[in-house]
């Protein structure tokens, strides 16, 4: 018997009623697949709403010239049933019935020798066919098939190409319409807005929101569409605002797609309920982990289950719902799209599990910061540092919830371990912020964890220039530790007594602590404690001039570290060691020194040691002629300094813009920054180094005409660095002469010997005074010299300035790297500037703190 197969079409590719946008690579790189003779099953992935359907279409329309037989769509999508595929198949190709032939014999005759390609869409919920299909191409050499799917099919012969998101704005250029327009994903918002709101155009105004809508949606061109379904409603501002909860906002109808596509909800939905229930649990537990994962985390966190951890994270790749990233070290870093964490958090807090998770969560980040903690002092430290800054979101996010469980123990502990993260990262503010509030009710925690804790707060407060808090803490952790007979405690305590001491210009007491702090370290065999001990006593001798003697100490400690390994001691004892040489003339060693202290301060992460570094190789260059690397690095320290706010630091650096700004005949500029520098450092007591910014301030002066007040000043600062024993340096002395001749020879000899003699007799207070209402008479001393008055604005709720900048940018619905690109810092200091904020404001969601803003009138 005879079985005759009629055919009715084989091109029946849907129509489509809007260009592709943004696509064109892969259109071109999928056809060149296609054309290959090796390829024959070329499978399209990725997660939901991600234009799967849409790319395939345009492909086989552009392969419609290469198959002689044509083209066949096939859609899958109301299909559930596995045996049902070669039937739709059979329906797609206008295969009739004729005699009793088997359906695979039926389709396998039809298909021999034909060159056909099949679009098979929406393959996931029918995987089990895939071997049917094989079947199909191991008989039927010159068709193919073109399969679009949320899952891997996992047959042989396979060809996967996973379908990426849009591409998205650079933030960099996100107020920048002319570059956004020719983005594919604010293209296609703007595309499908017109559909809505025909007037609507990508304006100076409004192009900033939509950069920043795009960019929140992570590119997926269905949340984009259904983004834009909403501007008739929402202008782009009002809507990136709303975008938080973007789940909500997402929603249809586009009653042109199928139901599960008509919100992002359903869409995600749909990909979830094909997932087995043990997928669905690991899925649901990955959403607490912020910025993604380790694999050590993910089995410490959902490791309970019956299906192994490795097996389900394979399954949720191969479903297109979570992506694998690998790090540095060789690990993989698995990592969920914003918009997929937000639905499977969701179904956490829905499961009932989400307090669990979250234990569990803070238990593993506590445990990690802890093994962590006797290795940021050791070699192999970049390692650590480096794995808890990609931890620092999963940190953060432990803290928070430690702190909103009141378990104060366990935040304590945390932070005692992290303090040292914190400080040579540079998140001082952050981490006070967790700590602080904690520690007047802490008085049951174990003695141990509190003295750390103390410790920890006191150390960040001190770098900040909280010299009073800092003292506080740093005795009663000091208190603690003597009586626990805790040696690496009472190290830890003296130092930062120490350096407290130093900030306020108490050198005797700051020596007595650092050499019992030394001695303790010598008698333990502690070396990182020596080393640090014989840094601040180095910084001692510094600040009072005496930097001869600071030279052999930073010597000693530079060998240990060395020796150690301590890229991080490098970084900090290198660029002092740089000052000394520097301030001694020793212009060669000072250079390779601080290129050294540079180097390693970049390599384990040390922005204080980067910003102390490029700030002293400024003052070098500037000294050599050697003028235009100074500007961008001094900037950059300034940038990072104001980032820890280190007063003392920031001081030091404007000192040094004070002299760029004198060498670009800018002297109206450079006073300005003098101005500034004298202002700080009379405020932390920093006589030694107060001396050498009033003596900026008038070479400054001097530039302007100022001759008179100019010698007064450098009487004044003269008398100053002499009431602490200390001289000035060869090199700066070299540094001020050209200013002085020229006083000199304006004023004559007799009459700059006279102003300067009256400003060494005249309080500081009054030699800083206008020169037009300075008095040349001797004036009684005075503690507290008036300085150059700054007006400071004052904000609700106590924020700070930058605080408020933050804020506002959070309101208008910017991202933290959108708003660090925008500020023109890190992204880690716009977490630590939000977590004051909201522990300010006394909220924790991004929704309170912008109605905050919008309730005070900051934006």
């Amino acid at each position: 018997m005879i079985h005759k197969l009629e055919q009715i079409t084989v091109t029946n590719l849907p129509a489509q009623l809007t260009p592709l946008i943004g696509r064109e690579q892969e259109v071109a790189t999928l056809c060149a697949l296609l054309r290959r003779p090796d390829v024959r099953l070329l499978t399209l992935t990725g997660t939901g709403g991600i234009g799967k359907t849409r790319l395939s279409i345009e492909v086989a329309q552009a392969l419609l010239d290469d198959f002689v037989d044509g083209v066949s769509f096939v859609p899958l999508a109301p299909i559930s049933d596995p045996e049902l595929v070669l039937p739709t198949i059979a329906q797609a190709l206008g295969l009739r019935e004729a005699g009793d032939l088997p359906l695979m014999e039926r389709l396998q005759s039809y298909l021999s020798g034909r060159q056909l390609l099949l679009l098979l869409d929406n393959f996931e919920q029918v995987v089990p066919a895939a071997r049917q299909l094989a079947e199909l191409l191991a008989t039927c050499p010159t068709f193919k098939l073109l399969i679009t799917s949320r899952a891997v099919l996992h047959v042989r012969g396979e060809q996967e190409f996973q379908v990426a998101p849009l591409a998205l704005p650079d933030p960099k250029h996100a107020s920048d319409s002319s570059v956004v327009a020719h983005n594919a994903a604010a293209a296609l918002f703007v595309q499908r807005a017109q559909a809505i709101k025909p007037d609507f155009q990508l304006t100076p105004a409004n192009v900033y929101a939509v950069a920043q809508i795009c960019l929140r949606l992570d590119g997926l061109p269905l949340a984009i569409e259904l983004a834009a379904k909403r501007i008739k409603l929402l202008p782009p501002q009002a809507l990136l605002t709303r975008l938080e909860h973007r789940l909500h906002v997402l929603s249809g109808p586009l009653l042109d797609v199928p139901p599960r596509q008509q919100t992002l909800r359903s869409t995600l939905a749909w990909s979830y309920d094909l997932l087995k229930p043990e997928e669905q649990r690991l899925l649901r537990r990955l959403s607490v982990f912020v910025n993604g994962s380790t694999l050590a985390a993910v089995e410490a966190i959902a490791g309970s289950s019956t299906q192994p951890v490795l097996d389900g994270l394979s399954a949720l790749i191969d479903q297109s719902l979570l992506q694998q990233h690998e790090q540095e070290d060789g690990e993989p870093r698995f990592v969920l799209l914003e918009t997929i964490r937000e639905y499977a958090w969701e179904q956490l807090v829905e499961s009932g599990e989400a307090e669990a998770t979250q234990r569990a969560h803070a238990r593993y980040f506590l445990a990690l910061a802890e093994q962590a903690e006797p290795h940021l002092r050791s070699a192999g430290q970049k390692r650590w540092f480096d794995l808890l800054e990609h931890e620092h979101e999963n940190l953060r996010a432990a803290l928070r919830w430690l702190a909103e469980q009141h378990d104060s123990e366990s935040v304590l502990r945390l932070g005692g371990a992290l303090w040292w993260f914190w400080w040579v990262r540079g998140y001082l503010s952050e981490g006070r912020s967790f700590l602080e509030p904690l520690l007047p009710e802490s008085k049951q925690a174990t003695p141990l964890v509190r003295a750390r804790a103390l410790n920890a707060a006191g150390t960040l407060a001190t770098l900040q220039g909280d010299l009073g808090q800092a003292e506080h803490l740093c005795n009663e952790g000091l208190t603690l530790f003597r009586a626990l007979k805790d040696a690496q405690g009472i190290v830890n305590s003296l130092w930062m007594l120490g350096y407290v001491s130093l900030e306020q210009s108490k050198y005797a007491r700051s020596k007595t602590l650092l050499d019992e702090a030394l001695a303790l370290s010598r008698q333990t065999n502690n070396t990182w404690g020596i080393a640090y001990s014989l840094e601040m006593l180095a910084a001692v001798a510094y600040n009072r001039g005496r930097y001869i003697q600071a030279r052999p100490m930073l010597e000693e400690g530079l060998a240990i570290v060395r020796a150690s390994g301590d890229l991080e001691g490098i970084s900090r004892l290198a660029w002092l060691a740089g000052l000394v040489y520097f301030t001694m003339g020793e212009s060669a060693r000072a250079r390779a020194t601080l290129e050294e202290s540079l180097t390693t301060s970049r390599e384990v992460g040390d922005k204080r040691g980067i910003a102390y570094a490029l700030m002293i190789s400024s003052y070098l260059a500037i000294i050599e002629g050697n003028i235009p690397p100074t500007r961008p690095w001094l900037e950059e320290s300034v940038e990072l300094l104001q980032e820890m706010g280190d007063k003392r630091g920031i001081a030091w650096a404007l000192y040094g813009q004070g002299w760029l700004a004198l060498t670009d005949k800018e002297p109206e500029e450079a006073r300005h920054l003098f101005e500034k520098s004298v202002a700080l450092l009379h405020e932390l007591g920093h006589k030694w180094f107060l001396a050498l910014s009033v003596e900026g301030l008038g070479c400054a002066l001097a530039s302007q005409g100022h001759m008179d007040w100019a010698a007064r000043l450098w009487g004044a600062a003269e008398a100053l660095r002499e009431s602490e024993g200390a001289s000035l340096p060869p090199m700066l002395e070299a540094w001020y002469a050209p200013q002085l001749a020229v006083a000199r020879a304006h004023l004559g000899d007799a009459g700059f010997a006279s102003m300067k003699a009256a400003g060494r007799n005249m309080s500081l207070e009054a030699a800083l005074a206008d020169d037009t209402q300075a008095s040349a008479t001797s004036a009684p001393a005075s503690d507290k010299p008036a300085m150059p008055r700054q007006s400071t604005p004052t904000h609700p709720a106590g924020l700070t300035s930058r605080e408020v900048e933050v804020l506002r940018l959070v309101a208008k619905g910017l991202k933290d790297n959108e708003v660090a690109d925008e500020l023109v810092i890190s992204r880690r200091t716009v977490s630590t500037h939000l977590t004051s904020i909201y522990n300010k404001l006394g909220v924790n969601t991004r929704s309170a703190a912008t109605r905050f803003a919008v309730e005070h009138h900051l934006i």
